[in-house]
């Protein structure tokens, strides 16, 4: 394992970290306001992330630049759960806690 592709995995452990950390704050804050439980988006995101980091460590499928003829499968499992994942982390931000950006003094 190279110091990128360990410096990579460090990165994307600390993205699906801040999604279960996400996840707890808006729980808590659905259960003041009695919000519906939109937070459990956050663990599906979470779970997506993961998944699609481990295709990339145990190298499933080759990257872009290794291989021209790689498949709309292969482009899915390879980087398609990350981007999804990371997709519906930040709708669900949005709508749990764009709030905070409509507060004035």
């Amino acid at each position: 394992m190279t110091i990128i592709k360990a410096l990579s995995l460090i990165l994307w452990v600390g993205v699906i970290v801040t999604l279960f950390v996400l996840a707890r704050l808006s729980q808590r804050l659905g259960a003041v306001t009695h919000a519906r439980p939109y937070y459990r988006w956050y663990y599906g995101a979470a779970f997506l992330v993961g998944i699609g980091k481990i295709i990339h460590i145990l190298n499933l499928q080759p990257p872009l630049a290794a291989s021209p003829n790689l498949t709309i499968l292969g482009m899915i499992l390879h980087d398609g759960f990350q981007a999804l994942g990371l997709t519906i982390g930040l709708i669900v931000t949005w709508y749990y806690w764009s709030w905070l950006l409509a507060e004035r003094d």
